[in-house]
C-alpha cells in the first residue's frame, strides 16, 4: 500500500471517528449544557482563531512547496522550523496590535448577547497563538510524511478533550466561566502533544540557518509568502466569515444555531482533507527531483 493511500485511510478513520464524538458533544450534550449564545460563544471564538492564525503566518504555509531544498535530517533540515517560528511570530505581534485596535469593530456590540463575546475576547490571543503553533507544527509534521499525528490531534484528541470539559458541565462540576478556561486548556493541549511527539523524534529545533539561504532562495520565500497571504488566507475567510456575518447581523443565538447545523456538511469533505494532506507533500517531492 503506497504512502497516500496508507496516510489517506488513517486520516479518514480518525476523522471519523472524531465526527462521532463531535456529533454525541454538539447534539446529545451540548443542548442540555450550553445555551444558544454560549455555542455561539464557543463558535465564533474557535471561528476567529483558525482566521487569525492562518493569517499570522504570513502565508509561510506556502513554502511547504520548497521544504525539499531545506530537507536535511542531520542538520535540522537548515533551520526551516526556526524560520516558520520567526515569521510567524512577527505576525502574531502585528494581529495582537490589531485586536487591541480593532476590537470594537470585531466584537460588533450591538446587544446585550454579544457582550458575552465581549467578555471573552481576549481568551481570542492565546487561542490564536497555540492555533498558529499547532499548525506550523502539523506542518512540519506533514513535511516528514507524517499527516496522521496531526489528523488523530486535531480531529480526535481535541474533540475527545472538549467532550470531557462538557461532561463537567453536564455534571455541575464546574461554572460556564470555568468551563470556559478548561476548554481553553483542552484547545491548548493538542499542541503541547504534538510538540512533544516531534521532540521525541529530535524533530524539534528552533535554530536559524540563515547562512542557507542565499538570495534566489530568500526571493522565492518572499514570493511565495506573498502568493500564501492571499491564496491561504481567502479559503479560510470563505469558510469561516459566515458565523462572523451571522453575529454581526442577528447575534451569538442564531450564530450558536448554525453552529450546529454547520457541523454536518463537514461531514462530506474529511475524505478529502486527509488526501489533501499527504499528497501536497509528496508532489512538492517530486517537484524538486
Amino acid at each position: 500500500m503506497g504512502i497516500i493511500q496508507q496516510q489517506t485511510i488513517k486520516g479518514t478513520f480518525y476523522s471519523y471517528l472524531g465526527v462521532l464524538i463531535g456529533f454525541f458533544s454538539a447534539y446529545l450534550i451540548q443542548p442540555h449544557v450550553l445555551s444558544p449564545e454560549q455555542v455561539g460563544l464557543i463558535g465564533l471564538l474557535t471561528t476567529f482563531s483558525v482566521l487569525f492564525a492562518q493569517v499570522s503566518v504570513l502565508g509561510f504555509n506556502a513554502t511547504a512547496r520548497i521544504f525539499p531544498y531545506f530537507r536535511d535530517p542531520e542538520n535540522h533540515d537548515n533551520g526551516y522550523l526556526g524560520l516558520a517560528f520567526l515569521i510567524s511570530i512577527l505576525g502574531f505581534v502585528l494581529f495582537c496590535i490589531a485586536a487591541y485596535f480593532f476590537k470594537d469593530q470585531i466584537v460588533q456590540d450591538k446587544n446585550d448577547q454579544n457582550n458575552l463575546f465581549a467578555t471573552y475576547y481576549w481568551q481570542l490571543i492565546p487561542l490564536t497563538f497555540f492555533t498558529m503553533v499547532f499548525n506550523i507544527l502539523e506542518l512540519y509534521s506533514r513535511m516528514q510524511y507524517d499527516t496522521t499525528m496531526g489528523k488523530v490531534l486535531k480531529e480526535f484528541t481535541n474533540r475527545l478533550l472538549v467532550l470531557g470539559a462538557l461532561l463537567l458541565l453536564l455534571v455541575n462540576s464546574v461554572s460556564f466561566e470555568t468551563f470556559m478556561w478548561v476548554w481553553l486548556i483542552v484547545n491548548i493541549i493538542p499542541t503541547a502533544m504534538i510538540a512533544y511527539r516531534l521532540h521525541k523524534r529530535n524533530q524539534l529545533s528552533f535554530r536559524l540557518n540563515l547562512e542557507f539561504i542565499d538570495k534566489p532562495l530568500r526571493r522565492q520565500i518572499i514570493h511565495l509568502c506573498f502568493f500564501g497571504i492571499l491564496t491561504g488566507t481567502a479559503p479560510f475567510l470563505i469558510q469561516n466569515i459566515d458565523r462572523y456575518m451571522i453575529n454581526e447581523e442577528f447575534g451569538l443565538t442564531s450564530t450558536g444555531v448554525y453552529t450546529l447545523a454547520f457541523t454536518i456538511g463537514t461531514i462530506i469533505s474529511l475524505p478529502a482533507r486527509s488526501l489533501y494532506s499527504i499528497t501536497y507533500t509528496v508532489i512538492a517531492e517530486a517537484w524538486k527531483n
